[in-house]
């Protein structure tokens, strides 16, 4: 397992990195001191040759090998040494956490954060100086060392091989670092040979040996007794040699009741960052106990902790841990996980304010919802998940993703109640503003078509339930110029709406300011005025002449007078508005920008 990492604390939506230009010139900042390295391992033992090997080499370096052979405790030990003003640990196994880690470099930095191109401009500023070491740690993607730029030192560990650059292969222990590992005790050889010289595996039965009190010889026949077992029941991890998935068999059998069902319910979470708030109702209450439990496992190594709040399995005793359930127990488990992470998903996942909760349980809701087949009674919930991490994704900017996440939860829905049509058709609706996020409009009006043949089927042609689906078609092919598609959508949408005779609402607004954006786009100026003057009425009466939804609306309605030739309406709507989206949404958000350019247009600025 790599060192413990802290997690960042703020999560940052930033643009996919790519590679940057070198400058010559240094920004004129300190960055003397910043770190994120765990402490060097005390324990660190032997590698020589490697480490000296790595001292040699220029540029960025990929260190490659099996799991479990000591690759990061390399990097780490190479990151402590040396001369560099920046050191930094990011976590590099997916788009995600690569994201997160660098943003939280940027913060350190003194960088403005809340800039959506951040990490650009970090790469950017990296480029201009020499002075810094980045270890990309458990990397996956064959592309990763052509995006940061070559000017400081980057130390890659994967265990993907396709990942090219000046590599070093790191192999297990020679035989007499193992013996020096385990302090040249009694049986220590024996115990050297039998787990094939692994740094893991060493590691963890040392960690047994300290925290017990036993003997090697004890861990010896414990370990003889326990591979049986494996051998028994397998399957052998693919890939890794047996000795280290019977190193944590064993463990099993001294581990409490509640920390066995710490493993079993991590085991169907994602594996890093977990917070300790998902294992609470498996957790003792008292906290010392709770702690203790913790505790245990992390002092075995089948757990780690990442920071206070949050620990990390590694991914072959997570698969380990559900070799060993039966397939009843393990149906039960996974169960009961869906089941906790589908009360905790909010209602709106792609609202901003539930972004710090998404961003914590989404992982590991879609981790969870990936275990569940089609024929289990949990798939409808688990469909769920995925589709409200599928909008988290896709409100962060990572419509790709979750346009995968989307497709699995729809085969998560079989479409034979009324119930489960309709839960499709909202998918398929997910799918079109993913796929508009991709600015690919013919797929995005395919979705939205099946999201309406659905619907119409499920519901008729004039239910109440349409108006919102409607709404929100026509504002994707409204954004799209697909205009002419989106009027007959709306002009249903606002019919069935007017047939309810309730009150106005924010729902009627924006069917109103829909048809305006559409009557702007046909030249039908007068009416798209009139419905825009109607629309931020309603908005302003029921939320307030400065709530954030009415300002984002009035670029549009100044757009559409720009086009009418009324410029001092134009120029008033931009005026009011301004002041308040640069408060509330930023200045470097697209409304407060286009309002600026349309006023800028006006002559006034």
């Amino acid at each position: 397992m790599g060192p413990d990492l802290p997690r960042a604390q703020t999560v940052i939506r930033a643009k996919s990195i790519k590679k940057v230009v070198v400058h010559n010139a240094p920004p004129p900042v300190d960055w003397t001191g910043t770190s994120n390295l765990p402490a060097r391992n005390p324990r660190f033992t032997g590698r020589v040759d490697l480490l000296a090997e790595l001292d040699r080499l220029d540029g960025p370096v990929v260190l490659r090998g099996l799991g479990g052979v000591g690759k990061s405790q390399l990097a780490l030990e190479h990151a402590h040494g040396g001369e560099f003003t920046v050191r930094w640990w990011v976590r590099a196994a997916n788009e995600s956490t690569l994201t997160a880690d660098l943003v939280a470099l940027a913060d350190a930095l003194g960088f403005d954060i809340t800039h959506e191109r951040v990490v650009a401009r970090l790469l950017v500023e990296l480029g201009k100086r020499d002075d810094w070491l980045l270890v990309l740690d458990n990397a996956e993607d064959p592309e990763l060392l052509t995006r940061f730029p070559s000017t400081g030192r980057v130390v890659i560990t994967t265990r993907n091989r396709g990942i090219s650059g000046v590599t070093v292969d790191v192999p297990e222990m020679t035989h007499g670092e193992a013996v020096a590992f385990l302090d040249e005790a009694p049986d220590a050889a024996e115990l050297a040979e039998v787990l094939g010289h692994l740094p893991l595996a060493l590691a963890q039965a040392r960690a047994y040996v300290d925290v017990h009190g036993c003997s090697i010889r004890r861990y010896l026949d414990l370990y003889a007794e326990a591979s049986a077992e494996l051998l028994k029941i397998g399957p052998k991890p693919v890939g890794y040699p047996h000795t280290v998935a019977t190193t944590w068999l064993l463990h099993f059998r001294a581990l409490s009741k509640a920390a066995v069902g710490v493993l079993e319910l991590t085991a169907f979470l994602a594996p890093d960052s977990i917070p300790l708030g998902l294992l609470l109702h498996v957790l003792p209450k008292e906290e010392v106990a709770r702690e203790s439990v913790i505790g245990e496992l992390v002092a075995t190594s089948l757990l780690a902790r990442a920071d206070d709040h949050h620990v990390r399995v590694h991914r072959l005793v997570q698969e380990v841990t559900r070799s060993r359930l039966t397939a009843k127990e393990r149906a039960k488990r996974l169960s009961h996980t869906v089941r906790f992470l589908g009360g905790l998903l909010p209602d709106a996942p792609a609202m901003p304010e539930n972004w710090p909760l998404m961003a914590a349980i989404g992982p590991h809701a879609q981790a969870a919802a990936l275990h569940v087949k089609t024929t289990s009674r949990d798939a409808k919930l688990a469909g769920l998940l995925l589709s409200g991490v599928g909008m988290h994704l896709r409100s962060r900017g990572e419509p790709a993703a979750a346009v995968e996440l989307f497709e699995r939860a729809m085969s998560l829905h079989d479409g034979r109640s009324r119930t489960e049509r309709l839960a499709r058709a909202g998918t398929w609706m997910e799918i079109g503003a993913a796929q508009a996020a991709l600015r690919d409009p013919p797929a995005m009006v395919k979705a939205l078509n099946q999201a309406m043949t659905l619907l119409d089927r499920t519901l008729g042609p004039a239910h109440p339930l349409l108006v919102e689906p409607l709404t929100q078609m026509s504002m994707m092919l409204i954004v799209h110029d697909q205009h002419e598609l989106a009027m007959p959508r709306l002009r249903s949408a606002l019919m069935i709406k007017l047939a309810q005779r309730g009150e106005q609402d924010v729902e009627l607004a924006m069917i109103m300011h829909n048809l305006a954006m559409c009557a702007g786009r046909a030249k039908q100026h007068s009416e798209s005025l009139t419905f825009h003057h109607m629309a931020i009425g309603i908005i302003e009466k029921l939320l307030g002449p400065e709530h954030s939804q009415l300002v984002s609306l009035l670029p549009n309605y100044a757009a559409d007078a720009i086009d009418a030739g009324q410029p001092e309406l134009a120029r008033s709507l931009l005026l009011r508005a301004l002041p308040v989206l640069r408060e509330k949404l930023g200045p470097e958000h697209e409304h407060t920008r286009r309002a600026e350019r349309l006023l800028a247009e006006l002559g006034q600025t």
